[in-house]
This record gives structure tokens, sequence and C-alpha cells, in this order.
């Protein structure tokens, strides 16, 4: 049941409808002006999909970080002792004979930088210095939405994925629409609405009060007066 409902949600590329928009609102509503705030403690928040991008080939002399891979550059290992662990016991024995023809000594008995430079020297494995850095992937209006992004596209980021919570309080545009949404000022008119019936019945109310020479501008004073007269609230603000 609860796989259906976020199949269903919009943040997962579910059908617009009323359930789903009501939906919306509130997970927006305690992203970015509820109870999420304090997890993040980010103004005019928005989610940003960020992947790791590892880039390999940095010069050993200023000491970066350093892996390990094969000859094929198909498997990697970011310590002597995880890929040690790695070995079957046939080749550990192997590698330690290596190790005491070249070291004299057992490869667990090196420190870790002698085990590095031993297996740099290995024909079958390389040794690269490299540096980690975050890239933008895209950007979202609700946390439940970043992850279902990464859900479903983790396969094609096999290096990492993760949520950045970033403020749009630089991207007005963002920042007016999601604002009008929690104003209730931008509402879903489809038929299944809340506000559909009341939404239609203002439009023809405002349009045949230009048909008898009102203005627009003064069209628009008297439907809101109408609103106002009727209780029809809801059209305006927030459910």
């Amino acid at each position: 049941m609860e796989q259906q409902k976020q199949a269903q949600t919009i943040a997962a590329g579910g059908p617009l409808n009323n359930e789903s928009f009501k939906d919306f609102i509130q997970r927006l509503r305690h992203d970015v002006a509820g109870e999420r705030v304090h997890d993040h403690c980010t103004r005019d928040a928005i989610f940003t999909v960020q992947r790791l991008r590892r880039i390999e080939g940095i010069d050993l002399n200023f000491e970066p970080p350093r892996l390990l891979t094969d000859s094929d550059h198909e498997r990697y290992w970011f310590s002597p002792k995880e890929y040690w662990d790695e070995l079957e016991l046939e080749e550990k024995k192997a590698l330690n004979q290596e190790a005491i023809q070249a070291e004299d000594k057992f490869f667990l008995d090196m420190n870790e930088n002698e085990q590095w430079d031993f297996l740099a020297d290995r024909d079958y494995l390389n040794v690269y210095g490299y540096q980690e850095e975050w890239e933008h992937v895209n950007s979202h209006l609700t946390y439940a939405a970043a992850e279902a992004f990464i859900k479903r596209k983790t396969n094609d980021y096999p290096d990492g994925l993760r949520i950045f919570t970033d403020s749009r309080v630089w991207c007005p545009e963002f920042t007016i629409i999601v604002d009008a949404l929690l104003a209730g000022q931008l509402v879903l008119n489809t038929p299944d609405s809340d506000n559909y019936a009341a939404l239609n019945s203002l439009n023809n109310v405002n349009e045949q009060l230009q048909r008898f020479g009102i203005d627009e501008g003064s069209a628009q004073l008297g439907v809101l007066k109408l609103i106002e007269l009727a209780n029809l609230s809801k059209v305006t603000k927030a459910p």
C-alpha cells in the first residue's frame, strides 16, 4: 500500500490530481517552511542532487589521496588493506612471496606508505592520485523528489549521488512560485480539485462583467469582492 502511494506521488512521476497536489503542497510546506527546516537550516531551500566525480591522475608529489586499480581499470581499491582483504588465500600467499623478495618482509608487516610503494611497483596494478568533487545534476522543490531521482538513477552514477540543500534566495522565479503555492495563490484547477467549481463560476462572472463594459481591472476587483461576500476564501487561502 505504501509503495503504491509513493508511485502515485508527483515526486516519483505520478499523475497530477487533487490528491497528489495536496500531497505535494504538504511535503513542500514541511520541507521549506516546516519541520525539515530544523534539519537543513537553509532559507528558501531547494534540494539539489549532486554526483560524485573522481578526478584521477593527480601528481603523487602533491600527496593527494591514492587509489589502486587493476591493469584493466575495472576494479578499484582505496587502501592497501582493502586490496588485501579482497584477495583469495592463494593470491595472498603469492603477494607475500613478492613482498619477501622485494622488501624482505610480509606484506602486512610493511607500514601503509611501504605498501603503497610496493603495490605501485606491481606490473598488474596501478596507483593514482585523485581528488573528489561534487557536481550539480538537477534540483527539486521537495526532498522526496530528490530522493526519488536518486532511487531511479543510482545505477547511472556508480560513484555516488547525494542531496545537497541549497538556497534559492537568488532565484526569484522559483521563490515566487513556491511562495504562491504555499499561500494558496496558485491552486489546482481540474475537475476533481476543491476549487474547480468556484474558480469557473468566478471566471464566468468576470467575463460577464467585462461584457457590460467594465474594464478588466475593475472586473477583477468585483470578483474579489464577490469572493469575500460569498465566503469563498478557500480560493485564495491554502488548505
